[in-house]
């Protein structure tokens, strides 16, 4: 019954009279099913026949045995029966007068005819979502085992070329679900490799698709929404960040319910976006609600109740209220390095922004342990190139610029010059960052280049903040102070002059300059 059920055909010919019928059963082999069904494969072939073997000691000595053997083939492990050998063939071909058992065979097939029954076709159904998910399953698995924040480190020529490989395999023809998972994977990674550009075409495609197949509210699809806004967040679009926050919002609630964890996510993300959009106020609601709805979801060790206690802690310093910020940082980083590592980018950011917050509450020693511990680790992890590694040289050398160490100060912001001109281009950090090299080139005597350098950092800050803004006004101060100590250095009627109008333009300053990560 089994060999009829995958071939559709009897395994012997019973077309004549009952006795010659049974002469066949008795005395003839069955021919290997794979050679009258197509797309049947040798596995197949052995356990069906071991099933009709003429010697008892060679069948299944139990309809128990079989079932297990059928359960291994489909789950892609190894079956027990293997394939008779030439001399075993030889030999029962000399005993084929021999009885069988036929009616033991038989009833061992009924009592797993159900199973059999199923059995090509589950394979063959099984292969065909194989081949369907091949793709998506290797990619996903080999990119969520890459850190991309840690790969920065490395050359990650290879792990680019990987995701190049991948978007190949993305054809027309591809599940639209398994597109968009892929997608959304691949947009995730170029996220954390800075390719913004790369990121967001893989995640406008993969919401489009989510879309497209399970609607607006689908949990995936607000997946697709929220990690838009993150990136949105991430290109300094702000507004258009926290839009998409809202929605997703909406649509994870819809899904998943008020209590779920992901609608923690997006309130945590709301909350980290509106002091961006100058209301820190609005924001306070939104973390506490996201920081007591992950401990009482997840506990007090989980990496997102961890990020949130220490994203509370740098809402609390944007409203002034640093001892209690002081109180959340403190409670988190021991967390965040024990859970995530001190090589984790979350980490990463509590031990910059512990020093940021020690820098404010006037606590110079402190904030320059921390700052260079941040600057140490993200150089070694994320590698010279990333953001984060910026923020850490721009923090660290204007502490060290205020404690009086200027040479330290300018070897530090000329190594991470070219850096900056490329990643904060069309950005007023990259003022920020030029008013600092000058100050520490107009200290140690390079006025000329100093000059050119906070002239360079002013009209900067001019075309991104504006005249009155606390990081322009920073350049003034800096400008004023170079040309009073380049007249004193060197007198000239113009230098005087010119320390006199820039003086004139000064509003005192409010700002360190300093940059928190997030």
């Amino acid at each position: 019954m089994l060999y009829q059920v995958v071939t559709g055909r009897f395994p012997y010919d019973v077309s004549g009279p009952p006795r010659e019928a049974m002469d066949q059963i008795l005395t003839s082999d069955p021919q290997r099913p794979s050679l009258r069904q197509k797309g049947l494969d040798d596995e197949i072939d052995t356990i069906v026949l071991k099933c009709l073997s003429k010697d008892r000691e060679r069948r299944y000595q139990s309809a128990g045995m079989l079932a297990q053997d059928l359960q291994r083939y489909l789950r892609g492990e190894a079956i027990d029966a293997r394939r008779d050998s030439s001399w075993y063939v030889f030999s029962k071909t000399l005993r084929r007068h021999r009885v069988s058992l036929v009616v033991v065979i038989a009833f061992m097939v009924t009592i797993i005819l159900g199973l059999a029954i199923s059995l090509h076709q589950w394979r063959r159904a099984e292969r065909e979502l194989t081949r369907a998910n091949q793709i998506k399953s290797v990619l996903l698995q080999v990119f969520d085992t890459v850190d991309p924040a840690v790969a920065q480190g490395q050359d990650t020529t290879l792990l680019r070329h990987m995701m190049e490989l991948a978007e190949q395999q993305l054809t027309p023809d591809l599940d639209a679900l398994v597109e968009a998972d892929l997608r959304n994977t691949l947009g995730m990674v170029y996220s954390s490799l800075d390719d913004l550009e790369r990121a967001n075409s893989n995640y406008t495609r993969a919401l489009e698709l989510r879309r497209g197949a399970l609607g607006d509210s689908h949990p995936l699809t607000a997946d697709s929404i929220h990690n838009l806004g993150k990136l949105r967040f991430q290109e300094r679009r702000y507004e258009q960040a926290f839009e998409l926050f809202e929605e997703a919002l909406v649509a994870t609630r819809r899904s998943l319910g008020e209590n779920h964890p992901y609608v923690y996510n997006v309130m945590n993300d709301m909350a980290q976006t509106l002091p961006l959009l100058g209301d820190p106020e609005a924001a306070l609601p939104l973390q506490r609600a996201a920081l007591e709805g992950y401990e009482a979801a997840l506990g007090d060790d989980h990496p997102s109740t961890l990020a949130a206690m220490h994203n509370m802690g740098m809402l609390l310093r944007k409203l002034g209220r640093l001892e209690d910020a002081e109180l959340y940082y403190r409670r988190a980083l021991p967390g965040l390095r024990r859970v995530l590592g001190n090589d984790d980018p979350t980490t990463l950011a509590s031990i910059n922004n512990l020093g940021f917050l020690m820098r404010k509450l006037d606590r110079p020693e402190e904030a320059e342990t921390y700052y260079r511990e941040a600057l140490s680790l993200r150089q070694q992890t994320l590698g010279p190139d990333h953001e984060a590694t910026l923020i850490s040289i721009n923090n660290l050398a204007g502490l060290l610029l205020d404690t009086g160490n200027v040479q330290e100060a300018e070897s530090l912001l000329r190594e991470g010059e070219p850096v900056a001109r490329r990643r904060w281009a069309d950005s007023g950090l990259l003022g920020v960052y030029l008013t600092k090299l000058g100050t520490a080139l107009s200290h140690n005597g390079a006025s000329a280049e100093a000059e050119n350098i906070l002239n360079e950092a002013y009209e900067s800050l001019i075309a991104n903040y504006g005249l009155e803004h606390r990081h322009t006004l920073k350049a003034v101060s800096a400008i004023a102070d170079l040309y009073q100590s380049w007249n004193r250095r060197e007198p000239s009627d113009e230098r005087e002059a010119l320390a006199a109008e820039w003086h004139a333009r000064l509003a005192q300053p409010d700002t360190n300059g300093d940059s928190e990560s997030r």
